[in-house]
Parts: structure tokens; C-alpha cells; sequence
């Protein structure tokens, strides 16, 4: 092989490396990503109920007849 095809496939080699490093990086990003959403929505889900429940009271308590 000739010198430039030797340093392109080291570059190429180089370049792939960091592109499994970044898909990596990306993949866990949207594990973290998804673990965050599902733990606010449950937080929302708690909220919600709690609120529900006292909005309830306020109109069970008050009656425009």
C-alpha cells in the first residue's frame, strides 16, 4: 500500500473510534433522558391526584344553587 492510503486508513481508524465513543455517549444520554422523564411523571401523576383530591373539597363544600 502506498503511504497515503496507510494514513487515510489510520485516520479512518481514528475517526471511527470516536464515532463508537460518541454513539455510545448518545445512547446513554437517552437512558438518563428517559429515566428523568419517568420520574417526572410520576411526580406530575402525585401532584395531580393530591390537587384533584383538595379541588374536590373546595367544590363539595361550596354550592352556587
Amino acid at each position: 500500500m502506498c503511504n497515503d492510503c496507510v494514513r487515510l486508513y489510520e485516520e479512518l481508524q481514528k475517526q471511527e473510534s470516536i464515532s463508537y465513543g460518541l454513539r455510545k455517549r448518545i445512547t446513554s444520554l437517552k437512558g438518563e433522558l428517559r429515566w428523568e422523564r419517568q420520574e417526572k411523571a410520576k411526580l406530575v401523576k402525585e401532584k395531580k391526584e393530591k390537587q384533584h383530591y383538595r379541588n374536590g373539597q373546595k367544590r363539595g363544600k361550596t354550592r352556587n344553587g
